[in-house]
C-alpha cells in the first residue's frame, strides 16, 4: 500500500463503507480485500472507505494539513520494488494479476503523478482473443471495431461511455482530456458521429455505432452535445493502447514473472487464485 495525501477525484463512485476509525486500519483494511484498490480516510470525519477497480480515476492531491489519507494497492517486481515513492507513482505501470479482484487476467494498470491528480487507467491485452477481440481498448471501453479479421489497418477508436450529472462540456472537454482521449458529442443514443471542429477527427473517426448494451450501468443519453451547455454525462473516445505507446501487457507479465497467463471467461470468474 503506497499512502498519499489526496481525496477521491472526478468520475468517482460507489464508495464501500468501513467500520475503521483510524488511517491505519483503513490501510490495512484495504491490503486484507482483494477486491479493494484505493482506501480513503478523513480526519475530520473518522470515515473510512474503499474503492475497487473502475470505480476511482483521479485522487486529487492535497497536503497534510487537510486530513486527507489515501492509499493505493500497488503489487511489485523485483524491479519497481526497489524505487522512491514518488517514483512508483511517476507513470509506472504494474500487473494486478493475482492480486486485485475486478481486474481480466491478461491486465495491467497505470499511475501517474500531475499536478492536480494521481491518476489510474487499466489497460487490456492489445492481442485479440476469442474472449475479447477488441484490440488496444481500455478496459470498460468499447471498440467501434470488433474485430481485425477483414481489415488489420482499419481505424480503432476506443470509446468510453461515463455518467456525470450536470456536467457542462467545457468540463467534460477537460475530463476526457486527463483521461488520455477526445470528446465525442452524442448524435443518438446509439450511434455518434465526430464533428465539433477537431474533437473526434485527431481520433480519426467519423462515425460508429454504439452497442446498447454496457458492461457497467453507464447512461445511454443526455450526452454532451456541440450545442449544449450542461448534460448528464459523456462520451470519450481515445486511439488504441499500441498506438498511444502502451508497453504490451506481455512486457509487464515478464517483469512479475509471469508466463503463458491465458485469458480467464470473464471478470465474474476471476477468483484471484
Amino acid at each position: 500500500m503506497v499512502q498519499v495525501f489526496g481525496e477521491p477525484g472526478p468520475l468517482t463512485r460507489d464508495p464501500r463503507s468501513s467500520d475503521q476509525k483510524d488511517k491505519t486500519g483503513c490501510i490495512y483494511e484495504c491490503f486484507n480485500n482483494l477486491k479493494c484498490l484505493v482506501s480513503y480516510f478523513n480526519e475530520s470525519e473518522a470515515k473510512c472507505v474503499w474503492y475497487d477497480v473502475d470505480s476511482i480515476w483521479f485522487i486529487n492531491r492535497t497536503t497534510a494539513s487537510d486530513g486527507h489519507h489515501s492509499a493505493i494497492k500497488i503489487p511489485l517486481s523485483n524491479r519497481s520494488c526497489k524505487l522512491t515513492t514518488d517514483e512508483m507513482l511517476n507513470d509506472q505501470y504494474y500487473t494486478a494479476h493475482n492480486r486485485i479482484l475486478g481486474t481480466y487476467t491478461r491486465s495491467i494498470f497505470r499511475i501517474r503523478t500531475t499536478p492536480k491528480y494521481y491518476k489510474l487507467n487499466f489497460y487490456l491485452d492489445e492481442v485479440p482473443e476469442i474472449i475479447r477481440n477488441i484490440p488496444g481498448c481500455e478496459m470498460n471501453y468499447v471498440g467501434t471495431r470488433a474485430s481485425l479479421r477483414d481489415d488489420p489497418n482499419a481505424v480503432v477508436v476506443c470509446v468510453r461511455s461515463q455518467k456525470v450529472p450536470n456536467i457542462t462540456f467545457n468540463e467534460a472537454k477537460d475530463l476526457c482530456t486527463e483521461m488520455d482521449g477526445k470528446l465525442i458529442p452524442a448524435r443518438t443514443p446509439e450511434t455518434f458521429i465526430g464533428s465539433c471542429n477537431e474533437v473526434a477527427t485527431e481520433v480519426g473517426m467519423t462515425w460508429a455505432s454504439i452497442p446498447l448494451r454496457w458492461i457497467n450501468p453507464y447512461i445511454k443519453q443526455g450526452f454532451t452535445l456541440c450545442d449544449e451547455t450542461v448534460a448528464d454525462g459523456f462520451l470519450c473516445g481515445t486511439t488504441r493502447q499500441q498506438d498511444r505507446g502502451i508497453p504490451p501487457v506481455e512486457t509487464i507479465f515478464q517483469e512479475y514473472g509471469y508466463t503463458d497467463v491465458k485469458w480467464t471467461g470473464s471478470i465474474a470468474d476471476y477468483q484471484g487464485k
